[in-house]
């Protein structure tokens, strides 16, 4: 059979992973092979119940309420979803082929030849929030540096480069590279998902299973097929980042005891100095993220003023704000949810859609009053 198809033994069912490329029309022609000889009780994809849903309903983007997602804290997971999206979306159009073509084909198949479907994948919004709980600084950099390169790179990928990126070698290569290059997402991508399908698959009902996955997770399945997985522990979702932590808590306990120490050593002008530096500088810093992502005056000034309150909080953000305001201020139309995977793959798209431009603010305005945080801690150190 072919190389990119394994069949395993497990008790007493009989498993057969089919490794595929989500761009691929060769994976999808073997999907449908596999399932026409196999016949199997028991199709497995390696989609969750929202990415299944946003594939069986493209037009979803429209009902997306952006002040919500800015609200509930959730618009770095969004802009996330977006880069993927966008850099899938445009490698999808060189190729002709949808991302995710070969996991529909399966559910189709599998509901012609009257097989059960089962979505295997952990939710994709437990994923991200793993993904960003686990990451430290150097990492973000690098994730954020990587996902604005792919979405505005235009080297065109081809169809021999996809079908040999399935081949174990190449796959081993790359995987290693991936682990070098950021540790933290290869656990929480690759290794938590190849744990977490793996269970489910064992998990199944019948005689007979197809799972149908990314080949890259094919060689985690197989070994862990054969080790009992924790399911609760693979979906806990932590309440925020490292960085967010260390900026979160020990910001404003450093701060604080700054200016205690300040006014405790020379009195009260030296505590109002220090807030006097600590607004400019956070303020100032805010306001420079709102003036570099083009942002409306009304809301340069309001992240001015805020800056300094939100860089003190623990749960607040400046660019929450920022966000808010714009979306307010410059309302997302349908358009722009249509077109917002499309628009990210340009830089004057990025800014124009008015969708990834909030999130754009958003980010770009919180790193700004990070900066600022830090610089308004080491001057009133100093002082």
């Amino acid at each position: 059979m072919n190389s990119n198809v394994d069949t395993l033994k497990l008790n007493d069912k009989t498993i057969t992973l089919v490794g595929t490329a989500h761009i691929s029309k060769d994976s999808i022609e073997l999907v449908k092979q596999v399932l026409d000889t196999v016949k199997p009780d028991t199709v497995c994809v390696e989609l969750c119940e929202n990415r299944y849903n946003s594939l069986r309903n493209p037009e979803a983007w429209k009902k997306t309420n952006i002040v919500e997602v800015i609200k509930s804290g959730r618009s770095h997971l969004l802009l996330a979803q977006l880069i993927l999206g966008s850099y899938q979306k445009k490698l999808g159009k060189n190729l002709q082929i949808k991302p995710g073509a070969e996991m529909m084909a399966a559910v189709e198949r599998a509901e012609e030849i009257g097989s059960k479907i089962s979505l295997i994948d952990r939710d994709i919004k437990v994923t991200l929030k793993r993904t960003w709980g686990s990451i430290g600084f150097v990492s973000f950099v690098k994730l954020l540096w990587a996902g604005i390169k792919s979405s505005f790179d235009k080297t065109e990928i081809t169809e021999e480069e996809i079908e040999r990126l399935k081949t174990s070698d190449a796959l081993a290569e790359a995987l290693s590279e991936f682990s070098r290059y950021l540790p933290e997402i290869q656990s929480t991508l690759i290794d938590e998902r190849d744990r977490y399908m793996a269970q489910l698959i064992a998990n199944q009902e019948g005689e007979n299973i197809v799972a149908v996955v990314g080949a890259g997770h094919v060689p985690g399945m197989k070994r862990y097929l054969y080790e009992p997985q924790d399911l609760e522990s693979l979906i806990e979702t932590p309440s925020g980042s490292k960085l967010g932590r260390v900026f979160g808590y020990g910001i404003p306990v450093l701060f604080f005891g700054l200016l205690f120490l300040g006014v405790y050593q020379s009195g009260i002008e030296a505590g109002a100095s220090i807030l006097q530096s600590w607004a400019l500088i956070t303020g100032g810093f805010g306001a420079l993220g709102a003036l570099i992502t083009f942002c409306h005056p009304i809301t340069v000034i309001i992240s001015f003023l805020i800056a300094p309150i939100a860089t003190l909080h623990p749960v607040l953000a400046t660019g929450w704000f920022t966000g808010l305001c714009e979306a307010m201020i410059r309302k997302p139309t349908v358009r722009d949810f249509e077109t917002v995977l499309d628009d990210l793959s340009t830089f004057k798209g990025a800014f124009t859609n008015r969708v990834s431009r909030i999130l754009v603010v958003i980010a770009v305005t919180n790193l700004c009053a990070s900066m600022g945080t830090i610089l308004g801690i080491t001057k009133i150190a100093s002082q």
